[in-house]
């Protein structure tokens, strides 16, 4: 209807408008997580990994530059643009993710801990900001915490289960809380614009 295709652009362009906070946040982010595995994972592999988020959020920054030089035109570019940043922030969950195979500590369920600690502030941090979309949203998250927890529980091990299992439940509990927050807003926006119509209708009255 016209009014989902409204509330679809205002979540389009509030998706958008994050972007340059969240992007320089994720560099910085990635940076102390590197520092933090100092020493304890191959130096190359820390160098590449980060080389490779940065020309990641280097892209995403130029979506957003194309985003605000062209704008949304019409209904199919709405949809467009979403799914560029839909898809886009699918793949920035899955680098960050993919800390959880290339980062594994073997024998050190502390360093484990850190890094689930560390995803797990990515994903609730993705709450506020992305979760105005719940797709975008989901895709982001899943990807940023399913391979650690994947391959913490892979190492089995008493520890290593436990803090899978932890890992999994506040994962839920982190979806769940931003799929509420979705479906919040999308309602508020919906009684936002049904209000705009009926001002307009009593100016015409």
């Amino acid at each position: 209807s016209a009014r989902d295709l409204q509330i679809l652009a205002q979540q389009v362009r509030t998706l958008y408008a994050q972007l340059p906070v969240s992007v320089p946040t994720q560099v910085v982010g990635a940076a102390l997580l590197a520092a933090a595995m100092w020493g304890q994972v191959p130096r190359g592999t820390l160098v590449t990994w980060f080389i490779v988020l940065c020309a990641f959020q280097l892209s995403r920054l130029v979506l957003y530059w194309a985003y605000q030089r062209h704008g949304m035109r019409g209904n199919d570019e709405i949809k467009r643009w979403r799914a560029w940043w839909a898809v886009g922030g699918g793949v920035s969950g899955l680098i960050w993710g993919s800390t959880g195979v290339v980062m594994f500590v073997p024998d050190s369920p502390t360093h484990q801990a850190v890094l689930i600690v560390a995803l797990l502030g990515i994903a609730t941090g993705a709450i506020t900001v992305i979760a105005t979309d719940v797709v975008a949203f989901y895709l982001f998250t899943s990807g940023v915490m399913a391979p650690v927890l994947l391959r913490t529980a892979w190492e089995g091990g008493t520890a290593y289960l436990f803090l899978a299992a932890i890992g999994a439940v506040v994962l839920a509990g982190i979806l769940a809380c931003g799929r509420n927050l979705s479906k919040a807003l999308a309602g508020s926006l919906g009684m936002y614009y049904q209000n705009l119509e009926l001002i307009e209708e009593l100016k015409a009255q």
